[in-house]
């Protein structure tokens, strides 16, 4: 006899999203009873056969080879709940198939970097100015690695810029690559893994490294025309942006001024007359480029000049 009406139901409705080694499948449907078990059945070329079930909508089969075609369709399985209606209730999507292909990049490493400055605070003397980048393989390390070929190093002078493609690498076991910025040696570094196919992994971190400034300033020059210290220079001027120096004779009169790292003083003063033989006194503030771009005081220095003529 009748018992009730309940609404329509439809069928199961199944999509498959195929990515590297794997078919993720997920599915919906529109049903009046409560679906509480979902059974996968899976195909790949021949008859279907039982997967795995799941009590979610979705499914993700690894078990699978990259360009080969794999078929499937759900049988849910649920129930009104009520005594005197039949259980269980059956139904079945569509077949659907999908071929899992390789798009999906390697992971990155964890990158770090040596750079000159790291020479200077263990109290070395900096010979070289270059960023050493290292890190180790990942090809046995993650998932989606086990076809990486090699790696993109990325660079930014600063903060504010987007990273940009400098060079690759082949993968070893333990990665090194030596880089020389244009000016100083701060900036921003990058690098991703790249597979058999050109597929581009995801970026590592990224790590930026700082200029140090490097200023040594002579106690005396002798300006006498015989080509042998006849300026005024720095003995040492690196990752230096600019300065600001002022030399005063000894009642405190400026004497000479410039904004010149590389100072070049003649031992002549404002109106271009020489100086007299003496002891001078300057006041030197050095400017250097931090990685957010800006340019800022990072040090002063104070000494004395001896002029010999």
């Amino acid at each position: 006899s009748f018992y009730d009406s309940s609404l329509s139901a439809s069928s199961v409705f199944l999509d498959i999203i195929s990515s590297d080694n794997q078919n993720r499948l997920a599915w919906s449907e529109n049903v009046p009873w409560e679906n509480y078990e979902y059974s996968i059945y899976k195909s790949d070329g021949g008859s279907y056969f039982y997967l795995d079930f799941t009590k979610d909508n979705s499914f993700t089969d690894f078990e699978v080879e990259n360009d080969r075609d794999y078929c499937y369709y759900i049988e849910s399985t649920g129930t009104y709940g009520l005594n005197n209606t039949p259980a269980p209730l059956i139904n079945l999507s569509q077949e659907v198939c999908g071929t899992p292909i390789d798009t999906v990049g390697p992971c990155a490493p964890e990158l770090a970097i040596d750079n000159p400055c790291d020479e200077l605070s263990e109290g070395s003397e900096i010979i070289d100015l270059v960023n050493t980048l290292s890190w180790s393989s990942v090809k046995f390390a993650c998932t989606n690695s086990g076809d990486l070929v090699s790696y993109n190093i990325y660079y930014s002078n600063n903060t504010n810029n987007e990273l940009e493609w400098i060079g690759s690498t082949e993968d070893n076991a333990i990665n090194l690559f030596q880089h020389v910025p244009e000016i100083g040696i701060n900036g921003c570094y990058a690098i991703s893994s790249i597979d058999s196919l050109g597929n581009e992994g995801p970026l590592s971190n990224i790590v930026c490294v700082d200029n140090c400034p490097i200023y040594r300033l002579p106690n005396t020059f002798t300006p006498n025309n015989d080509n042998a210290n006849d300026l005024f220079v720095p003995i040492e001027n690196k990752f230096v942006h600019s300065i600001e120096i002022k030399v005063f004779n000894r009642w405190g009169n400026l004497v000479f001024e410039t904004s010149d790292s590389s100072i070049n003083w003649s031992g002549e003063d404002l109106s271009g007359n020489k100086v007299d033989e003496g002891v001078y006194y300057y006041v030197c503030k050095i400017f250097s480029i931090s990685n957010d771009g800006q340019v800022s005081e990072s040090d002063i220095l104070n000494g004395h000049i001896q002029i010999f003529r």
